[in-house]
């Protein structure tokens, strides 16, 4: 078998792949949860400014140190690094458990699919499900 018609094969089962992963409710709770998270802590960020400043304190100070790079320090990139990949690796992990329950993985690798393909497919499907989680983060 030709490398192309293998490459063929691979995209056709990654398309099929983000279909099934885009077509449960699963993949945009992902989704919601890392906006409310940004949402929560923006708004707390915020409230926090608001808040009339304490006697010690001045409030300019308190608003220097409160700023979009604080706020992409202290929530953005812990999600980026620690929730993000939590996320990614429980849909993986479900899907995967999921289609061996009910049959769907072994019938996929009946046709005449490598097993490295099946494995490629679903990692480059939810790869691109964690380029499009990070750009969600990234809009908000």
């Amino acid at each position: 078998m030709s490398a192309l018609r293998k490459t063929r094969r691979t995209l056709r089962l990654t398309a099929f792949e983000l279909r099934k992963l885009f077509a449960q409710k699963r993949a945009y709770a992902g989704m919601l949860v890392l906006l409310m998270l940004t949402l929560i802590t923006s708004a707390a960020m915020q409230m926090r400014l608001q808040r009339k400043p304490n006697k010690q304190f001045d409030g300019r100070l308190i608003a220097e140190l409160i700023n979009g790079t604080a706020f992409t320090i202290t929530v953005l990139l812990p999600a980026i690094y620690i929730i993000l990949p939590m996320i990614v690796g429980i849909y993986a992990a479900c899907s995967l458990a999921g289609e061996n329950e009910t049959g769907q993985l072994r019938m996929v690798a009946a046709r005449p699919v490598s097993r490295w393909s099946i494995l490629l497919s679903k990692f480059i499907a939810y790869s691109l499900y964690a380029y499009v989680l990070l750009g969600a983060l990234l809009l908000v």
